[in-house]
């Protein structure tokens, strides 16, 4: 079995500063993190460095920031993996893990061991950009202030107009079945019937409506005429749809395809509630 010695040991610079001696030679500046890979890995912490908030990406930014750019430094190459990951463990012992931006002492498994307590480099240290972050992320989670308002308190009267709209469009044509689920939607339907049934209006409301001249017995009979126009306008739908409804039924189509053939003529729920006892 062949083995791939493509691994190299890798070291990148700082070039804000000037030259240091190392055992493995005398570098023109001074050396922040020390590496193990292959390829073009030495460079990905560069192009990666807005990922993640560390050490090593924060000293990355710094130089950036300054117009200038890491320098890298291959240490060692044509290695296999094991002697390069033992290289990488010995050259950061030699630094000194507080001299470097490495989170870990290199090697096979040691990033763990290194990272517990007061061995990890952030240890005690505060990370404005990470606190910021999640006081941001709190903020928006807080929604005491919303409490009782409604959207045009909340978001202004356009926002809140092109909010409604967008509900609207999301809800258009749907069931409360298809857009709260089986379970919301009984309960909604269970509330509805229950405050329908004891809905009654208060004196104070009587004595406005017989202020205005507004009888509430009046109000009561055109409620209950429209329910009964509701009612009749149903059950004409519902003897027109019923015979085609039982043929396409027996011809063999399915619910789906049923409702996109009558869809232009009535609602999905009507619809729904018209088939349900016909289909199988």
């Amino acid at each position: 079995m062949s083995v791939n010695n493509n691994f190299f040991v890798y070291a990148l610079l700082d070039p804000r500063t000037s030259c240091c001696d190392y055992s493995f030679g005398t570098l023109t500046h001074k050396i922040f993190y020390i590496g193990k890979g292959c390829g073009k890995r030495p460079y990905d912490h560069i192009r990666d460095s807005n990922k993640k908030n560390s050490p090593k990406n924060q000293k990355i930014n710094s130089i950036i920031k300054q117009g200038c750019f890491p320098i890298v430094h291959l240490i060692k190459e044509n290695l296999d993996e094991n002697a390069a990951y033992e290289l990488e463990k010995n050259v950061i012992k030699e630094i000194g893990l507080d001299n470097l931006t490495n989170q870990c002492s290199g090697g096979i498994g040691r990033c763990r061991e290194s990272m517990i307590g007061q061995k990890n480099p952030m240890y005690g240290k505060s990370r404005p950009l990470v606190v910021a972050k999640m006081q941001k992320a709190r903020a928006k989670t807080n929604r005491t202030d919303k409490l009782g308002k409604s959207l045009e308190e909340r978001l202004g009267q356009q926002k809140a107009s092109a909010a409604k709209a967008k509900m609207s469009t999301i809800r258009k044509g749907k069931t409360w079945e298809e857009y709260f689920g089986e379970e919301k939607a009984a309960e909604i339907r269970k509330q509805r019937k229950a405050s329908r049934g004891t809905r009654h209006h208060s004196e104070e409301t009587k004595k406005k409506m017989r202020a205005t001249g507004v009888k509430p017995e009046v109000v009561r009979a055109k409620v209950e005429g429209i329910l009964r126009a509701r009612k009749a306008k149903f059950d004409k739908i519902a003897a027109e749809l019923e015979p085609e409804i039982e043929n396409l039924i027996t011809k063999g189509f399915t619910k789906q395809e049923i409702y996109r053939r009558l869809k232009t003529r009535v609602s999905r729920f009507l619809f729904k509630k018209i088939a349900k006892p016909l289909l199988p």
